[in-house]
């Protein structure tokens, strides 16, 4: 073979060698961007399912803080409710008692004078209470209800002026062993009204 053919040949061979090597590396590069762009999209799936999650678990986080602020409020409104139902109980019970209170001074004005007579003695005070049994009985039930919410020692105290009023009514009572923190003596003072009221309308 002639050397201008021989040189011809591997220069053709030469570059055919170049161009299959061209197309590798083209082939590759090819594989490798496109495993790379498959990388990024995983990626990108994976971070888009994070954020769902998150905002999944902070929506979840938002009602459970909803629910327990909204338990405190009904908590709240009941306390109130409370609060307000007491209030207005005690100030029902005052003004019942002003007006017992009104009753009694009407009454005491009534009775004063003949407490000046002569003759004038402890059981014909009480007797003269007991021509009144339902304003006594329901003065002294409520007396007893207000006066335990202020005043438990006044309470205590007009138990005893009964109890020393009742005592020559009542020979077998016996002030030292009463306990004037219960309604001993209330219900001591039911049962002589009673008596004494059956024992008039004989």
């Amino acid at each position: 073979m002639a050397p201008v053919s021989v040189k011809k040949e591997c220069c053709h061979q030469a570059s055919q060698t170049e161009e299959t090597r061209g197309q590798k590396d083209y082939k590759s590069l090819f594989e490798k961007a496109k495993q790379k762009v498959s990388e990024l999209i995983k990626e990108k799936e994976a971070l888009i399912a994070a954020s769902d999650t998150k905002a999944n678990l902070s929506a979840d986080k938002n009602v459970e803080n909803d629910d327990e602020i909204a338990l405190q409020v009904d908590a709240l409104v009941r306390e109130l409710d409370q609060r307000t139902k007491e209030t207005k109980e005690l100030l029902n019970l005052q003004f019942r008692h002003i007006q017992r209170r009104k009753e009694g001074q009407l009454f005491l004005a009534h009775i004063q004078p003949q407490m000046h007579t002569e003759g004038w003695t402890a059981g014909r005070s009480l007797l003269v209470v007991l021509m009144y049994p339902s304003l006594i009985k329901q003065f002294m039930k409520e007396a007893s209800l207000f006066f335990s919410f202020l005043f438990p020692l006044s309470l205590v105290e007009l138990r005893q002026n009964v109890g020393r009023l009742l005592l020559p009514h009542v020979p077998a009572l016996d002030l030292a062993q009463v306990n004037f923190e219960c309604n001993v003596i209330d219900e001591i003072l039911d049962q002589s009204i009673t008596v004494t009221m059956t024992s008039l309308f004989k």
